[in-house]
């Protein structure tokens, strides 16, 4: 008895010391470790009202972020600044319902649109006010949501239902419902084609879905890509970035030719992907807190950049009550001299000497100039 009570008492205060460093990495942020090509400048605090917080989607507007609190359905306006980071007076809130998730605005009216998987909606509110305007019903657990100028229409993707609804920002009412045969993750709009490309996670596949025919105009299957979940599109070079989540692989897909064209391994449980056409790099993040940068043509590993919770992290900021989600705040830097190569494109390599966007110099961009990333 006496050794069951003294192994009993040994497991609960290694479950003790477990729990307490598990809430020391979520209260106190650590600083990002250093990167080629990324440099850390602060952190940017945001009211929070419970005491564990997830963060989920960053949508950059003119001058302005939004990031949207998963868990407690809040909506977080930040104004940015040119040369210094934004303070608490350039936060603003909009309290809903959980699940807040992804976040557009219609470039016409400038309305903003927030998914709410918890209510099954689409929230039209006012960037300036900060104030809902209408609750808009749509397919069950909508996650994804962007803007399709080609038909000014507002598109949500729904991943349990497998259909995404099509919604007219200029009457704030649902017109249709696209049946798109697999889970919805991340998709992105071409405006060379007028179609969107849709991530469908659990069949490892995407969609080119015509807005204008509410159809699916063709699918391709992405054998090297286990659960598609980001995406990201370079429109000059008729590109898909795709990130998958489940082997940690990032896919690169010509469009021209409808194939594969390479991969590039990245960090385990990646879900988001970015691509700044400007530095011509493409950003993917991974669960296991890392940040990888890729230039497309030639894939090469520029750097892994650690950092806590894909850029994001909820923390417990200094006394019992006071809880604060932190943004953390990355400036992109010139691309190192050397990188290591993974694999190459000779296709892409061709055309980027040819057209002189790319310089010859491995690693070197020319007209590179700084842009901030979250």
């Amino acid at each position: 008895m006496r050794k069951l009570a003294r192994l009993t008492l040994w497991l609960a205060c290694l479950l003790v010391v477990i729990l307490a460093i598990v809430s020391a990495i979520l209260i106190f942020p650590g600083t990002p470790g250093s990167a080629r090509s990324l440099r850390f400048q602060g952190f940017v605090l945001l009211p929070g009202r419970d005491a564990v917080q997830v963060l989920d989607y960053l949508t950059v507007y003119q001058r302005q972020l939004f990031v949207t609190n998963t868990s407690a359905g809040d909506v977080y306006k930040i104004v940015l600044r040119a040369r210094t980071l934004p303070g608490p007076a350039d936060v603003s809130v909009l309290k809903g319902d959980p699940a807040a998730h992804g976040v557009i605005v219609d470039p016409v009216s400038g309305t903003a649109f927030v998914t709410r998987s918890g209510a099954n909606a689409v929230d039209a509110f006012d960037r300036s006010t900060m104030r809902s305007i209408k609750r808009i019903a749509v397919a069950d657990d909508p996650d994804a949501i962007l803007y399709d100028p080609a038909h000014r229409l507002i598109y949500a993707a729904s991943g349990v239902s497998m259909a995404a609804t099509l919604i007219d920002p200029a009457n704030l009412k649902s017109v249709a419902t696209i049946p798109l045969g697999g889970s919805a993750e991340f998709a992105v709009f071409d405006s060379r084609t007028g179609l969107i490309y849709q991530n469908l996670s659990d069949s490892n596949a995407f969609a080119a879905v015509n807005a204008a025919t509410r159809t699916i105009v063709w699918r391709y299957s992405l054998k090297q890509c286990e659960f598609p979940t980001g995406m990201a599109i370079d429109e000059a070079d008729n590109r898909l970035f795709i990130a998958c989540g489940k082997n940690s692989r990032l896919v690169i897909f010509d469009l021209n030719l409808r194939r594969i064209v390479t991969s590039v391994p990245i960090g385990f449980g990646t879900d988001s992907a970015a691509y700044d056409s400007e530095l011509h790099r493409i950003y993917t993040t991974g669960l296991l807190g890392t940040l990888f940068g890729h230039p497309p043509g030639d894939c090469r590993l520029l750097s892994r950049h650690r950092h806590d919770q894909v850029a994001l992290q909820c923390t417990h900021a200094g006394g019992r009550s006071r809880n604060a989600c932190i943004v953390r705040w990355l400036h992109g830097l010139p691309l190192p001299a050397k990188a290591g190569r993974v694999q190459s494109d000779p296709i892409a390599r061709q055309r980027r000497l040819s057209d002189g966007r790319f310089s010859k110099t491995p690693g070197r961009m020319k007209g590179a100039t700084a842009a901030s990333k979250a």
